[in-house]
């Protein structure tokens, strides 16, 4: 079967990486990790990509960049280059890499963000450093930096004002850091042909949340997940918090047996807010997959039937918006 054809619309930013084949190393040296950088620098004098971000790390480098119309080639030159000097510092043969590069579309300016803060995140989540600006082989170590490399581009970065390298700047708690990251592997999962919704729901206009939540029950027909806007981990952190105040024991469930609230609204949430498949969330849950589509239907009816369980939905959702790591 061919490949299908990679999109590449110039302009439009992409969160593009790889990984090593059968869990080896990409990247050892300090003169390999020299090089790759050097790649990423001929690519954009070559005028085929601008890096945003990026982060390299033992196994595997995650980038945000801007097409100009040469993403494919700007990627297949750097990993074929990199793979060549590679195998023959250790007269090996074979690829390196276990597969094409992912590239993933970066619509909105939350997820743009976002992006760059998981390349951030890699590693310290890693524990390769406390701090991303200690990791030499990421952008933050550039950004924090005084003169940076003239093949990054920094102006939109800069004007986020994350602080790099000042003692007053956005220090991320672990478990933010873990909710970044399932948010964006949970869009790297996800097909990418729809609108983002995530700049449109933490705008902050009344209502706003509500109106989604409504409109994703009156068209949901459990068949196809929509776009993920706050990662599963932190739909999961929430819910149990959420247990443990209690919230939700009075609401009354008409129609429905041997489900809480609570039980509800993990698996509906998991599904319209982090776009999870039937089989990941009956993993999460301990449930058969016809058995999680058949609690997210009880879901959406009561969103459309019973207010206070629609109410408590909204409040969570709203929680959980708010409270994005980024």
């Amino acid at each position: 079967m061919a490949r299908p054809h990679r999109l590449d619309s110039e302009g439009a930013y992409y969160h593009v990486g790889n990984r090593a084949i059968a869990r080896r190393s990409y990247l050892e040296k300090r003169a390999e990790y020299r090089f790759f950088e050097s790649r990423m620098a001929y690519a954009v004098r070559r005028g085929e990509i601008l890096v945003l971000a990026f982060a390299l790390m033992t196994t595997h480098f995650h980038l945000l960049v801007k097409s100009l119309g040469g993403l494919s080639n700007a990627l297949r030159r750097i990993q074929n280059e990199h793979a060549r000097r590679f195998n023959r510092a250790r007269k090996r043969d074979g690829p390196l890499a276990r597969g094409r590069f992912f590239s993933k579309r970066v619509k909105g300016l939350t997820h743009r963000k976002n992006v760059v803060l998981y390349n951030d995140d890699n590693p310290v989540l890693a524990e390769l450093s406390d701090t991303p600006e200690e990791y030499e082989w990421c952008s933050a170590h550039l950004y924090a930096r005084d003169s940076r490399p003239p093949w990054l581009e920094t102006e939109w970065v800069d004007s986020l004002g994350l602080g790099y390298g000042e003692p007053h700047g956005r220090l991320w708690t672990p478990r933010q850091r873990r909710w970044r990251a399932s948010l964006i592997k949970a869009r790297l999962a996800h097909p990418d042909d729809e609108d983002d919704p995530l700049d449109d729901l933490r705008s902050k206009v009344p209502g706003r949340v509500w109106d989604w939540m409504v409109r994703k029950a009156s068209l949901a027909d459990g068949t196809r997940p929509g776009l993920p806007v706050v990662g599963p981990l932190q739909v999961v952190d929430m819910l149990e918090r959420f247990r443990l105040e209690g919230m939700g024991q009075d609401v009354s469930l008409p129609g429905t047996r041997r489900r809480t609230a609570a039980d509800l609204l993990l698996i509906g949430l998991l599904r319209d807010l982090s776009g999870q498949p039937w089989a990941e969330i009956g993993q999460r849950v301990g449930m058969h997959p016809s058995s999680v589509r058949e609690a997210h239907r009880h879901h959406t009816r009561l969103i459309l039937e019973a207010p206070p369980y629609a109410e408590l939905a909204h409040d969570l959702m709203q929680r959980c918006i708010d409270d994005l790591p980024c």
